[in-house]
């Protein structure tokens, strides 16, 4: 056995980060309206599964170590693009609903297809930005709190990393995605998309953020646990 062989569970973790977050992306145009006790707020289906693919990547980088960590986030880097490349060419090909008398109700199809997968410009480099960003400083964030607790203090270093990741996260993609970016191409290619006001964006990562913050928070025994197990049969 070779000295860099992965272990055959990180692949396993692998995938299952890369099911939560392929999921997140198609039920993310999906919005669900949420009492938090203290307020209600209107999210993306997607912001409850996409917070569980930070507690993948910090049960992986306390059992396997940085390397396995950051490998599962290249994965999934890698699985997005290739998603979004088939999603974009299998929306624009030709289907039976363009053609003329070839299989009735192909239209309507067609047109729910486009509105589950569709994507914009703006939203997928928004989307890729903030995966990148947000990951990557998880990573990083929770092998530093894991140096300088010693190796204890699991709850911490997975709150501490995920917390701020998850802000990260929901600052850049809102930010890009419905302010900053459809400025930019509103100014420079002369386009006609809704820019959201700075003010409206701050209450929307205030409630994303805040569901995020909650979930992250109920994962810590998911962490141990997952950790717990792999620790055992490794």
């Amino acid at each position: 056995m070779g000295e860099n062989r992965i272990p055959i569970k990180v692949v396993y973790l692998a995938a299952g980060f890369t099911a939560l977050l392929t999921i997140s992306n198609v039920i993310a145009s999906r919005l669900v309206s949420l009492d938090l006790w203290i307020a209600q707020v209107l999210v993306p289906l997607g912001v409850v599964a996409y917070p569980f693919t930070f507690t993948v990547t910090d049960i992986a980088g306390e059992v396997y170590g940085k390397k396995a960590a950051s490998l599962i986030v290249k994965t999934g880097f890698a699985a997005q693009l290739l998603a979004f490349a088939l999603i974009i060419t299998s929306l624009a090909a030709a289907t039976p609903g363009n053609l003329p008398g070839f299989i009735p109700g192909q239209e309507n199809i067609d047109q729910s297809l486009h509105t589950l997968l569709g994507l914009s410009p703006t939203l997928i480099i928004a989307s890729i930005t903030a995966y990148l960003a947000s990951q990557f400083h998880d990573v990083w964030a929770f092998h530093m709190w894991r140096e300088k607790t010693q190796g204890r203090w699991l709850w911490l270093r997975n709150n501490a990393s995920t917390l701020v990741s998850q802000l990260i996260d929901t600052v850049v993609f809102i930010g890009l995605a419905f302010t900053l970016l459809p400025a930019a191409s509103n100014a420079l290619l002369d386009t006609a998309i809704h820019v959201i006001p700075p003010g409206q964006a701050l209450q929307l990562m205030a409630g994303q953020y805040l569901v995020k913050a909650i979930i992250a928070l109920i994962d810590t025994p998911i962490v141990y646990l997952g950790v717990h197990m792999l620790r055992r049969n490794p």
